[in-house]
């Protein structure tokens, strides 16, 4: 099971696309010359930046919503058990 929340893999996606932009691509012509990253590129990830946080937002949001609604259930008597995903397979195959 995945123990991480929403939030953390955006945070990583941001990490990756600033180190996009924060690199540089080395071109191979008669001068060997450093170039940076063309201007579309660097707006395709200033948007990704920006969807991604946006993504993020909406994440925290949700989480949120889904903490209400469990413990909303969970004050009306309802619990959760937690069970291994093949733990019923294993179990009904050995009946």
């Amino acid at each position: 099971m995945i123990k991480e929340n929403i939030c953390s893999y955006h945070n990583d996606i941001m990490v990756l696309v600033k180190k996009i932009k924060k690199s540089k691509l080395y071109v191979i012509n008669d001068n060997y010359n450093q170039v940076t990253l063309p201007p579309e590129v660097i707006q395709w990830v200033d948007e990704i930046i920006e969807k991604t946080k946006l993504a993020k937002t909406a994440g925290i949001h949700m989480e949120n919503r889904l903490q209400v609604y469990r413990n909303g259930m969970e004050s009306m008597g309802f619990v959760r058990k937690k069970r291994k995903k093949y733990s019923k397979k294993v179990n009904d195959n050995q009946k």
